[in-house]
């Protein structure tokens, strides 16, 4: 699904909603400039990036200059291509159409990166081998303001690269690499889980990322559970304890957060 409009010419209110979404292109859901007031409900994608993709999303907005919402979505996405980036969601803020910045709302959705990549082909799935060496749940990035809220969801990240080394090995089930102060950003309520353990750093299989914390308005309430135990990373530096997490979030972030094991009904069900 693609919508490519322009400032000047945009596609507003648009609704992609209660569809079954397999796709094997760049992304699932494409958007970019002049796509906006945009509402994603109650989707089934199921993203595989073929062998020769340099690059793969479920869901890709490459300019929110408006406001997106991305609700009670079942998310599974993957790739067959060895060093791809791989994203499950990413919103790259755009210059705003109108005053006050982008506004983006992540929430109640279920987004799993599978172990290995995936085919599909009519009603059967295949299995690859792994090769999701950049990998990430849910992405903001862009340096334009854009104001978030990213509430009940809950991301997975699963596999290994099989003993595989390559450059840009990376993990990591939310990562906030906006660079603008003003993009105010709450994360309430998640569940955030990375069962990766490979690559060349305990870094690169996080949970969180996080260029700056003068953004973070609120952080609270959200589950933690990851392979190498590092919580977060911001600015460079990792935190493997949630007391070390709170003293560098600061303003009683993340006071209400835990570690508790998280046990789902089955490997694509996320329900608890």
């Amino acid at each position: 699904i693609t919508s490519n409009g322009a400032p000047n010419d945009p596609n507003t209110g648009l609704v992609v909603s209660r569809n079954l979404i397999s796709s094997g292109a760049k992304a699932g859901i494409f958007l970019n400039q002049g796509a906006g007031k945009v509402h994603i409900d109650s989707n089934t994608i199921a993203h595989y990036g073929y062998s020769a993709a340099t690059e793969g999303y479920a869901v890709l907005h490459q300019m929110v200059n408006d406001s997106i919402f991305i609700t009670r979505n079942n998310i599974l996405f993957s790739t067959e291509k060895l060093g791809a980036v791989t994203r499950g969601i990413q919103l790259i803020a755009g210059g705003p159409l109108g005053p006050g910045g982008a506004y983006a709302l992540v929430g109640n959705n279920m987004i799993l990166a599978e172990k290995g990549g995936i085919q599909v082909v009519g009603d059967t799935m295949f299995h690859t081998p792994d090769s999701m060496s950049n990998l990430i749940g849910v992405e903001f990035s862009g340096s334009s303001v854009m104001i978030t809220d990213v509430i009940n969801n809950t991301i997975k990240l699963t596999g290994n690269m099989d003993g595989v080394t390559v450059s840009n090995a990376y993990s990591a089930v939310f990562q906030n690499a906006n660079s603008n102060p003003a993009s105010l950003i709450r994360i309430l309520n998640n569940i955030f889980v990375n069962e990766r353990n490979t690559g060349s750093a305990a870094r690169e299989n996080i949970k969180l990322s996080y260029a700056t914390t003068s953004n973070i308005v609120m952080a609270n309430y959200n589950t933690y559970n990851s392979a190498t135990g590092i919580l977060a990373n911001i600015a460079g530096t990792n935190y493997a304890t949630l007391a070390s997490l709170r003293t560098a979030l600061g303003s009683s972030n993340e006071s209400q957060a835990n570690l508790y094991p998280v046990t789902f009904l089955d490997e694509y069900d996320l329900h608890l």
